[in-house]
């Protein structure tokens, strides 16, 4: 009995304290999620263009990007148009830009007029609205140290959901008073938002700074890591490449297999490099292929195929394009808004079920909960939650911190 007391203290504890990260997280994961619909209308006049008879070559269209980037920055990669109706995407690195920042040349492929010339963000190539969105998400628009709040909320979901989980299997069911009817509000949404709860947790962990540390080197351990392409030639001294060498890397490609719509060019830029084309196809099938060509034949010489990666790391990759939004198109993106909301109505009800319950009702803080569990509960528990601090280091900070922070509250009311 003590030791659901305790978890009852312990799910309201980190409601509390952790809760607002969790918000926060989640109402801007929310908004991500429609910035897709909105990015394509916003944005459309620059994405698409208008058809014409015949398609510039790649040389052609770098070429254009070249003129109007005069040697500013340096060339990283070129994805052409997915369609006919779609722009060519030239990509530039620029070290006045933050990490995963590009500037991109948008090129109508048929006048090889640049529509644009914005940055860009990320594998997704995120258009400036939806970039501030993400990096919000992400870590609040503060840099690095701003990526401990979104680990934080992320490291914390997963076990708040799961002592959720226990608490709901374990209640009962009551009827009456405007508190329990916020109670049975707060139960069935968390009960329907369960696996989004995992799935966003989960998958937002792979991104962290320490956490993502050890899902690393877990997946290596276990031989889950995603298959790559050996990018490194052995005594391959970098040479000037010729703008025709774009088309006859695409030409290439397509004579080995990779045939999705949306790929990306990567010259060599440096010794021991050859070039790169990899699909970038995010939606269901995942189109995620790549081919990397000697930069003096253009001949295939490694590829790396989906249908062939392990089971582990396609439902990595699945995972993690479900919480972008991009593996189920709008539907995706609806579903993982909507369990976001989720998310958030659960943190409004537990905060409005704390202050009905007119603030902090336990008569103990976590602390002295704790202490009443008997030493068989104590070490089970610590064999549970050593490894898991250890895991997510966060986690115990956060803990170091808040613990004493409520006990302190405790000890000052009852002064």
């Amino acid at each position: 009995m003590n030791l659901l007391k305790s978890l009852k203290k312990f799910h309201a504890f980190l409601g509390l304290f952790i809760g607002p990260f969790i918000f926060i997280a989640a109402l801007s994961g929310a908004i991500y999620a429609f910035t897709f619909a909105m990015e394509n209308w916003v944005y459309r006049d620059i994405l698409t263009v208008k058809k014409g008879l015949q398609a510039k070559s790649l040389a052609d269209q770098v070429g254009a990007a070249e003129a109007k980037v005069r040697g500013e920055s340096r060339l990283l990669s070129i994805r052409p148009a997915a369609n006919e109706t779609s722009s060519t995407r030239v990509l530039y690195t620029d070290s006045t830009l933050s990490a995963s920042q590009y500037r991109t040349l948008f090129i109508d492929p048929y006048t090889l007029e640049v529509k644009a010339d914005l940055i860009t963000y990320g594998s997704g190539g995120a258009m400036p609205a939806r970039m501030q969105v993400d990096l919000f998400h992400r870590d609040l628009l503060l840099g690095k140290g701003g990526r401990w709040y979104s680990e934080l909320a992320a490291s914390w979901l997963w076990v708040t959901g799961l002592s959720g989980l226990v608490l709901f299997c374990t209640r009962k069911k009551r009827e009456g008073n405007s508190y329990q009817r916020l109670v049975n509000k707060h139960v069935y949404v968390g009960f329907f938002s369960l696996i989004g709860v995992f799935m966003l947790s989960v998958t937002g962990l792979t991104w962290s700074e320490f956490a993502g540390e050890n899902i690393s080197w877990l997946r290596t351990q276990m031989q889950w890591q995603t298959p790559s392409l050996n990018t490194k030639l052995n005594h391959r001294p970098f040479k000037a490449y010729e703008l025709t060498q774009f088309d006859k890397a695409l030409l290439s490609a397509r004579q080995s297999g990779v045939d999705s719509s949306r790929i990306e060019i990567k010259p060599p830029r440096k010794d021991n490099e050859g070039w790169q084309v990899n699909e970038i196809g995010r939606s269901f099938p995942s189109e995620v292929d790549g081919v990397l060509l000697d930069p003096e034949t253009m001949a295939a010489i490694d590829k790396v195929e989906f249908s062939k990666f392990p089971l582990m790391a396609k439902l990595t990759r699945w995972g993690i394009d479900v919480h972008m939004g991009t593996l189920f198109g709008l539907v995706n993106q609806i579903i993982v808004g909507l369990m976001s909301l989720g998310i958030c109505a659960l943190v409004v009800t537990g905060y409005g079920m704390w202050i009905k319950r007119r603030g902090w009702h336990f008569k103990n803080s976590l602390y002295s909960e704790l202490r009443k569990l008997s030493s068989d509960q104590v070490i089970y528990i610590g064999c549970i939650a050593l490894p898991i601090a250890f895991f997510f280091p966060l986690i115990l900070i956060s803990l170091l911190i808040f613990i004493p922070l409520e006990e302190f509250y405790f000890r000052l009311k009852h002064s």
